[in-house]
């Protein structure tokens, strides 16, 4: 299997776990349309296609801008997990940033495997954390 698709399979697996929230009380009303905004972010840049750095890149910053967002309206809870996830997205960019802006994802698509792994589990870990909040009870 190659790269290409461990890549699409592991970004069409986030994006299963990712859904649309609701806040369900007063306290939620801030970090609940926080997390709403990066959810959108984070789905539109594993569904559009990475094509090279660059195009990886601007899906980098729009997702890491809403992580910021996000950060402020937790009202330092999540923190940890927030900038884990932030932290291991910034090492994905700085690799970017390193290699030339036109370059094919298949030459730096292995420079980034392992940290798109922790960055897919650090995902996992804050939406385990954020959907019981802002998802409405059923």
């Amino acid at each position: 299997m190659g790269i290409g698709l461990r890549l699409a399979i592991s970004l069409a697996a986030i994006s299963a776990v990712i859904v649309p929230t609701a806040c369900g009380n007063i306290e939620e009303q801030s970090l609940c349309p926080a997390y709403a905004i990066y959810l959108t972010e984070i789905s539109a840049a594993l569904e559009s296609p990475v094509t090279d750095a660059a195009t990886a890149l601007t899906s980098i910053d729009k997702v890491r801008a809403s992580l910021s967002q996000l950060r402020t309206a937790s009202d330092g809870r999540f923190v940890t997990a927030i900038d884990d996830l932030d932290e291991t997205i910034n090492d994905m960019q700085l690799t970017l940033e390193s290699v030339e802006s036109q370059t094919d994802y298949a030459t730096w698509a292995p420079l980034v495997e392992d940290t798109r792994l922790d960055a897919r589990d650090a995902q996992l870990r804050l939406s385990n954390l954020l959907d019981p909040q802002c998802t409405p009870q059923r």
